[in-house]
């Protein structure tokens, strides 16, 4: 949660100054909602890229970002937005209800989780996390809130850690996707992939300010 709301300037397209609807990234790397930027390229000569003034021959195929789509979904429904009217106050909460994290280790009826191991890759119940409370050598382990694990750092499908980051489909991957359907794609520590997502965020926001401040120039002329 914390990190979606760092980066909400970041969901916004640079052309229409709105949070992305229809998210597209072009060939470049910049994205942009998909009527905005086939708008604007209906208005080019050449279709470019707004920001970095890449030149295209031909106009590239669109098509919808999903990996990017699904992120910015997730960022509106924490901020209670896209959902049915009554139901906004509260709704991060329903949320992490409706998710809620089991013990790993429990057998049969598997209680709640109360923390989650970064390290270990497994969420605890009280009675199993008194062992990382308890041995030195699991003290140094990172732990984590198993109802704020759910919102940012939990794969919904096998309840897992987000340890990878599936560059061939572009989404947050646990150590189980890896072994089965995201077996053979291209695959980066979640770290390094946010490390140079920051970096490329901060370049994109300083471009944003700039094509801002020249529209201002424009408009005030």
């Amino acid at each position: 949660m914390a990190f979606a709301v760092m980066l909400e300037e970041q969901f916004k397209c640079c052309i229409c100054l709105d949070k992305f609807t229809n998210p597209t990234t072009i060939t470049c790397g910049h994205t942009f909602c998909l009527d905005c930027i086939e708008g604007f390229w209906d208005m080019k000569r050449k279709p470019e890229c707004p920001l970095c003034k890449k030149t295209y021959r031909k106009r590239p195929k669109l098509s919808i970002n999903l990996g990017y789509a699904e992120i910015i979904e997730f960022y509106k429904r924490s901020q209670g937005e896209n959902l049915p009217p009554g139901s906004r106050k509260d709704s991060l909460p329903q949320l992490l209800e409706a998710d809620e994290v089991p013990c790993d280790i429990c057998c049969g009826d598997k209680s709640p989780s109360v923390k989650s191991c970064l390290t270990c890759l497994e969420s605890y119940c009280e009675f199993h996390l008194a062992p990382h409370l308890r041995e030195a050598a699991l003290q140094t382990h990172q732990l984590t809130d198993s109802d704020s694990f759910i919102a940012s750092h939990l794969c919904r499908k096998h309840k897992k850690p987000l340890t990878m980051f599936c560059k061939s489909d572009q989404k947050p991957v646990c150590v189980k996707c890896t072994e089965r359907e995201h077996k053979r794609h291209n695959l980066v520590p979640i770290e390094e992939e946010r490390k140079r997502v920051k970096t490329s965020l901060g370049d994109k926001k300083t471009s944003i300010k700039q094509m801002f401040h020249a529209r201002c120039r424009k408009w005030c002329r």
